[in-house]
């Protein structure tokens, strides 16, 4: 073997190092994107199992209410002036 093989096995082993450097950025780039993101989805799906599991909310008494919309003097129409009268009432 000659001096120009072995420099030439120098040059492809720090053509291997550089490749194994660009890698290891490129897994770290990665880890730095799919961590956070996973956690983000993990999340989300916590979040979205306990909305679907939760009881239903109600009331702790009964409200009865009851109301009226009544059209006033400007008949509803006016733009500039609500034009409705509501009257509700609400009773346990």
């Amino acid at each position: 073997m000659g001096e120009a093989t072995i420099a030439e096995l120098i040059r492809r082993i720090d053509h291997l190092e550089a490749q194994a450097r660009n890698m290891n950025r490129r897994v770290a780039v990665l880890l730095l994107t799919a961590v956070p993101l996973t956690v983000i989805a993990l999340c989300l799906v916590v979040v979205t199992l306990r909305a679907i599991s939760a009881p239903p909310a109600h009331a702790a008494t009964s409200i009865s209410c009851t109301g009226e919309l009544k059209a006033n003097a400007f008949g509803g129409t006016q733009a500039l002036i609500g034009g409705y009268k509501v009257d509700i009432r609400c009773s346990d």
